[in-house]
């Protein structure tokens, strides 16, 4: 079993397996006491359950950052953009990538 799925069933066991963070913090660890690469910590207080610490490998917390970050702007542009260009966007004269261009 990987260790996310113990960490759902830790928080409800007979539920679907979701998480809904109620509040989050990232923590850093540098340099690991054991050695190892360094890492990041995504420290989560979920609506239901216990708080944990999901320790994530500094490539792979560039790439969720990144990803996030290109979801939350096709999604939701006008977090990021001026509203003419967002209109433009919504209205399917300009690309997301013209979108990301112009700004």
């Amino acid at each position: 079993m990987y260790y996310s799925e113990r960490i759902k069933r830790r928080l409800n066991p007979s539920g679907p397996g979701h998480i809904y963070a109620k509040s989050f913090d990232v923590l850093v660890d540098p340099q690991p006491k054991d050695g190892g690469d360094p890492v990041i910590g995504l420290q989560v207080e979920p609506v239901a359950g216990s708080p944990f610490i999901l320790p994530i490998a500094f490539e792979s917390a560039r790439e969720i950052a990144e990803m996030m970050l290109k979801t939350l702007m096709c999604a939701k542009p006008e977090m990021f953009f001026p509203k003419d260009l967002v209109k433009q966007y919504r209205a399917g004269r300009l690309s997301f990538e013209q979108l990301v261009e112009k700004y």
